[in-house]
């Protein structure tokens, strides 16, 4: 089926500093410039919901691209709205670009989706979506006038906020005799007696500080800091390693652990040797050859069996 894209001028709801979200429209049910209209009741997002990344412009073709994540959303009488935490201080750029834009108005959203039912319009309206599935949401570029004022003025601000969130996000690594010290998380965010030190890599030479954030003291712990042994890495390699880690890896913390390298590998391991699995147990549901009587009942019972297997892999 055609993907269908439509573009939407920031619409904001409400704005959370201390966590880098934004609420915001990202489709309402005002007629748009093709004279159409999308129902707020015709969105479908269970899809969206098994992954729901908000990228910059439709630009997939790398991760970095990936400026944040929905972490909630929902339709009213308005439209489809979404909070969307954006991928800030995480090592990519962009997305604290995009946070900084969005935050001052100088952002659109862009939905793709794929339509189910519509009826024809009225008037000036030649089509209503009923029925759509959505499958991604983009944040883009709005067209501006750059000799207007007002536009100017929004840019200045930006320029002057995005400076300053990376002037407290991330300052210089901190080099000592023995280590150099990566912060990756603003300490004030954090509940002071909740920081411990852990060890990512003994081998590598890498540590991590971890505590539990203010707004969450109950919830999981993040990381606030990696320190590397200075013998081992320099400053460079230091940053990148941990750009690296928070552009393509999800740090996974949960009950005040992190998950170890060496663990870390054996999962992706694990995961592979599963897909192969699933792979020659859907070949053998696949063959159509009925089960004959000169089977023994040993062998019918084990083929009854892998494929009652195979066919809990396909549900």
């Amino acid at each position: 089926m055609l993907k269908i894209i439509k573009q939407i001028p920031l619409i904001l709801k409400q704005v959370d500093d201390t966590n880098h979200s934004l609420t915001v429209y990202v489709s309402t049910s005002d007629i748009d410039r093709d004279k159409e209209m999308i129902m707020p009741t015709a969105w479908k997002t269970e899809n969206f919901a098994k992954n729901p990344v908000i990228v910059n412009s439709h630009n997939y073709d790398s991760v970095m691209n990936i400026i944040g994540r929905a972490v909630d959303f929902g339709t009213d009488s308005k439209g489809l709205w979404m909070t969307i935490k954006y991928l800030v201080s995480q090592g990519n750029p962009d997305a604290d670009w995009a946070y900084v834009l969005a935050k001052e108005g100088m952002a659109s959203f862009s939905v793709g989706f794929i339509e189910n039912k519509s009826i024809p319009g009225e008037g000036e309206v030649k089509k209503v979506y009923t029925d759509i599935e959505l499958l991604e949401v983009s944040q883009v570029v709005v067209p501006a006038n750059p000799s207007a004022v007002q536009g100017e003025a929004k840019y200045q601000n930006a320029i002057k906020t995005f400076k300053e969130l990376n002037m407290i996000t991330k300052p210089e690594p901190e080099v000592t005799e023995n280590t150099i010290r990566i912060r990756v998380e603003d300490p004030d965010k954090f509940v002071e007696d909740s920081f411990r030190t852990i060890t990512i890599s003994a081998d590598k030479g890498i540590k991590a500080v971890i505590g539990k954030y203010k707004s969450d003291p109950d919830g999981p712990t993040h990381t606030q800091s990696y320190i590397f042994d200075k013998d081992k890495w320099t400053v460079e390699e230091a940053q990148s390693w941990v750009n690296e880690r928070k552009s393509f890896e999800t740090i996974e913390t949960k009950a005040g652990r992190i998950i170890s390298e060496a663990n870390r590998t054996k999962i992706k391991e694990t995961l592979v040797l599963l897909k192969k699995v699933q792979e020659a147990l859907g070949e053998l549901l696949d063959i159509s050859e009925p089960i004959t009587d000169s089977l023994e009942s040993e062998e019918q019972k084990t083929m009854e069996l892998l494929k009652s297997i195979a066919n809990k892999f396909k549900s």
